[in-house]
């Protein structure tokens, strides 16, 4: 968001102007808008959002790749899922269940 805030200010102030807001949305509307015609379609609205989305999906991978060599292995994904299973488990039977929800 905050990488959004800063590219959206266009004066550097810090704050936001609804003009500033509407001019940036303007502005990233007509990069995706592949025909043209002042619409987005799905294919035209999926670059946008991916683009808005790849900052968190760079942050979520960096996350998995421990040892920060670029690949996602079986370990690096098991080291951080596992302890979120077995918080998921609250009865430790070994399976996650409708049993294991909060009451």
């Amino acid at each position: 968001m905050q990488q959004i805030m800063t590219q959206a200010d266009a004066d550097g102030d810090g704050s936001l102007t609804l003009e500033e807001i509407e001019a940036f949305r303007a502005a990233q509307v007509e990069s995706a808008d592949a025909s043209g015609d002042g619409a987005l379609t799905i294919e035209e609205f999926e670059t946008l959002y991916n683009a808005f989305m790849r900052e968190r999906m760079v942050d979520a991978f960096q996350a998995f790749d421990a040892d920060g060599d670029g690949e996602i292995v079986e370990g690096e994904i098991d080291a951080r899922l596992d302890p979120m299973l077995e918080r998921m488990d609250r009865d430790g039977d070994g399976a996650i269940s409708p049993a294991d929800r909060r009451r």
